[in-house]
């Protein structure tokens, strides 16, 4: 009576899903999105596949802060945190990494006080195994070591907040609600870890005691160094040394592993549910993974004391290629990079007017004397106020830039992915700056000859500053998508060692250039000089051996993707047309603009020569000379002193391929082999059957 018959239809849904394609779905008229959505409960463990209703192991006790943790337990729950908040500075969000440290969110309870006073009414159960404990192995040293990390936490997510580094793509901000460590003071932190060193130290010594000491005093070192006074950096020289020291990880009891829970997200309020992270730390060297900070400290150091923007930007460019051997820098100390070159109120490390980056980079490229252009600001700044003075169009010149070139300094910073697509669209500005440059040189010369009765004919080479800027750009680009793996080798590499050997060789032509005219003029800046024949050098590298492996390429096709579809001449050009349209519109007058009959009229007649295996290895030997004339120009002259071993690593890489690629693309050798990145991913090296083995 008014009740309800139901009949089970399992077997029927499953029958007719049988029938249904791939994308298709089955719904009554009138469902909507909304309707789908509301379907599926976020944060129901039946429904949500990063929820699950895992039960609790049976041999994992319960968590509790006045457990008598012994100190091997103690090293295991640091070393954990620790890997904890490296994957926090690895990309991973609070509530995977730091957050599921459950120590981390009762620090006051285990305060040395709150656990004395707790271990007097504790009940029998409690208490066993506390009689006599002392209870500064919880209170003192565990404390210390977690409050410590989460400052540290704390400090770096402050800096990558800043921006040059990017939420969801280099790290996640959300702190889902909590504090980091911003309710402590950064000395009684500090004081609570000298006194956990001081009280371990006036202990009986064993190794576990010392790796306590040394997991401490390198938490010191890292709080300071997440804090630092810039401009000035702290050493890291102390830490660096500290971290053989420390040892592995050691084997984790029930009661340890019970101070982590993995899906303690689902009980904070985040943005999105997230998979459980594992951590598996036993026998490793957790706190090794400093290594890569500590290292970019120290560079950092080294890099506040070089006052020279071009110095920078090579260093930068030579930092941010990606090879196996050469990962990127981690994300913090990209950060700091931006925060020491440049401050809050727009100081150049932190002491120099953005009018002295101008004049710096200006003069490294033409000769120009340091602070002309502030003399044609000043100097002009008393005539008439019409419209647009000389004085006007010369400072909004510099404004732009120095804007444009700390951009780029700050796209450098950016991972990889990111500054390729960045740096496509920092071409663009300097093309602008380059006719504004050429629309004030008249203007100038007369200023300086007339007026000033000064003449400084290298004023002709001012627009040259922006164009070379540009073309070197431009080649970066096309290169770093080889590191990224965003070319498909059988379709696209062609395209690519085709255009990168053209905008090399503009490159290098307006080098050659450059360097010919400061002699014309009789600019007599041998630095100068010796900064253009060093750009001129490995421009002329890159050129031939993109010209190589063209050919190369052509001699060995490498093998398609499986399962791809051979395209049609109409297909292939509507991609080579995708590929390049950022550059379809090129420098003025298009002289890099990738033109498809080009390509097809170059690699056609390529193709007919019968001389590849003989002219390709020719090139490869042609390179090879080039790159030892590279590496013995000193590191000064290039101005490439903070770029030195990210340089040396490149060029013996690019070596190492042209003297693989000579041997293997004879004719008797290569007859079996594949393209790989063995040496660098710019340019691939042909590996043959035997060394693929090795």
């Amino acid at each position: 009576m008014g009740g309800h018959t139901y009949r089970d239809v399992t077997e029927l849904l499953r029958s007719a899903a049988k029938d249904l394609q791939l994308g298709e779905l089955v719904h009554s008229p009138g469902l909507t999105l909304m309707d789908a959505m509301c379907a599926i409960h976020i944060g129901d463990t039946r429904m949500d596949s990063y929820l699950p209703n895992v039960p609790r192991p049976a041999d994992l006790p319960p968590f509790s802060t006045n457990a008598p943790l012994l100190p091997h337990e103690i090293t295991y729950i640091l070393d954990v945190t620790t890997q904890l908040e490296l994957l926090f500075h690895d990309g991973a969000h609070l509530t995977q990494s730091l957050y599921t440290s459950l120590y981390l969110h009762r620090l006051q309870s285990i305060s040395l006080e709150n656990l004395k006073l707790a271990a007097l009414s504790l009940s029998s159960a409690e208490t066993e195994g506390a009689e006599g404990y002392a209870w500064e192995w919880v209170g003192l040293v565990l404390r210390a070591g977690l409050m410590g990390c989460l400052v540290c936490v704390g400090a770096a997510w402050a800096e990558m907040a800043k921006g040059t580094v990017y939420d969801a793509e280099d790290f996640h901000s959300d702190k889902s609600g909590l504090a980091l460590g911003e309710q402590y003071s950064l000395p009684d932190v500090l004081a609570l870890l000298s006194s956990a060193i001081d009280w371990l130290s006036s202990l009986p010594p064993s190794p576990t005691t010392s790796a306590l000491l040394a997991r401490l005093r390198l938490r010191s070192y890292l709080i300071h160094l997440l804090h630092p006074p810039l401009p000035s950096l702290p050493s890291a020289a102390a830490a660096l040394d500290l971290l053989p020291s420390l040892g592995p990880a050691p084997a984790p009891t029930p009661r340890a592993r019970a101070a982590f829970d993995p899906y303690v997200a689902g009980k904070l309020p985040n943005n999105a549910p997230l998979p459980p992270v594992e951590v598996d730390i036993e026998g490793k060297e957790v706190w090794m993974g400093w290594r890569g900070f500590l290292e970019g400290v120290e560079k950092l150091r080294e890099v506040g004391t070089v006052e020279d923007p071009s110095e920078w930007l090579n260093w930068l460019s030579y930092r941010s290629i990606v090879t196996p051997s050469n990962p990127p820098p981690p994300a913090i100390i990209r950060n700091l990079t931006m925060s020491l070159l440049l401050s809050e109120d727009n100081l150049l490390l932190h002491k120099h007017p953005q009018q002295w980056l101008v004049d710096s980079v200006v003069h490294s490229m033409t000769g120009i004397p340091r602070g002309t252009l502030t003399l044609a600001i000043e100097a002009d700044a008393a005539e008439p106020q019409g419209e647009v003075t000389l004085a006007r169009a010369v400072d909004v010149w510099c404004q732009r830039f120095t804007g444009f070139y700390v951009n780029l300094l700050s796209v450098y910073c950016h991972n990889r992915p990111r500054q390729k697509r960045n740096l496509g669209k920092a071409i663009r500005q300097w093309e602008d700056l380059i006719e504004e440059a050429a629309d004030l040189v008249v203007p100038l010369d007369d200023l300086f000859t007339s007026q000033l009765r000064v003449p400084l004919p290298s004023l002709a080479l001012l627009p040259s500053v922006p164009r070379l800027l540009a073309l070197g750009l431009y080649l970066e680009i096309l290169l770093s998508g080889l590191e990224l793996d965003l070319y498909d080798p059988a379709e696209e590499w062609l395209a690519i060692y085709w255009h990168a050997a053209r905008v090399a060789r503009v490159w290098g032509t307006a080098l050659v250039a450059q360097r010919d005219a400061l002699h014309a003029l009789g600019v007599r800046d041998e630095g100068v000089g010796k900064y253009l024949e060093e750009r001129i050098a490995w421009v002329r590298v890159v050129e031939v051996m993109a010209d190589a492996t063209l050919r190369a390429l052509i001699l060995h096709p490498p093998s398609p993707v499986p399962h791809t579809v051979a395209r049609s001449l109409a297909q292939a050009r509507a991609s080579f047309e995708r590929r390049f349209k950022w550059a379809i519109r090129g420098l003025p007058h298009g002289e890099l603009e990738p033109r498809w009959d080009a390509f097809q009229a170059d690699v056609s007649r390529l193709r007919e020569s019968t001389m590849l295996d003989e002219t390709a290895p020719l090139l490869y030997n042609s390179a090879r000379t080039e790159l030892e004339r590279l590496l013995e120009v000193p590191l000064r002259d290039g101005k490439m002193e903070l770029a030195g071993s990210d340089r040396v690593k490149t060029l013996a890489a690019f070596k190492n391929t042209c003297l693989n690629n000579m041997h293997t693309l004879r004719r008797e050798v290569a007859s079996q082999g594949k393209w790989t990145a063995r040496w660098h991913p710019w340019f691939p090296a042909w590996v043959v059957e035997e060394d693929a083995r090795e």
